[in-house]
């Protein structure tokens, strides 16, 4: 049971990057625990609360579930699933998924490493939207340069560039 790991053994905390329908689950089981159906997700969320407030453990959210929230049932409803999220995320957050998407694709290709968590989730502001150039955590963790995954060999420019 993680209740038992001391948090100073692991340097970065767990990070979960939880579907809609578990933030769903989560802010139940804060304001409507009755309408958690499987006692073992009720279980699941308490223990992912707890987790959280602990620090033990990160719950990001994405754009996607910003997106999903605005669509999710009455203005009452929402705004216990907003408030739910905004209480556990912590301030942290995916990277633009079309950004993450592109260096996937290019590591795929063999043109750059694999992604880490460092790298897809972070707490900077403003990332969930922005269309920026992606940054290795590792490098900036070393104090490194900025470096782009992408391939630093220049292809063939578009005409009339």
């Amino acid at each position: 049971m993680l209740d038992h790991i001391p948090a100073s053994w692991s340097v970065m905390a767990t990070i979960v990057y939880l579907d809609q329908c578990h933030w769903i689950t989560m802010a139940r089981a804060r304001v409507a625990r009755h309408k958690v159906q499987v006692p073992e997700e009720l279980q699941a969320a308490d223990a992912l609360w707890a987790r959280a407030e602990r620090g033990l453990i990160r719950l990001p959210l994405s754009s996607a579930h910003l997106v999903e929230t605005v669509h999710a049932g009455s203005k009452e409803r929402r705004r216990h699933l907003a408030e739910a999220m905004l209480d556990a995320y912590g301030g942290w957050h995916m990277v633009n998924p079309l950004v993450v998407r592109r260096h996937e694709l290019i590591s795929a290709l063999g043109g750059g490493r694999a992604l880490g968590a460092g790298d897809v989730f972070t707490s900077a502001a403003g990332s969930p939207f922005s269309n920026y150039e992606l940054v290795l955590a590792e490098t900036v963790a070393q104090g490194g340069e900025r470096q782009s995954l992408a391939d630093p060999t220049p292809g063939p420019q578009p005409r009339g560039s």
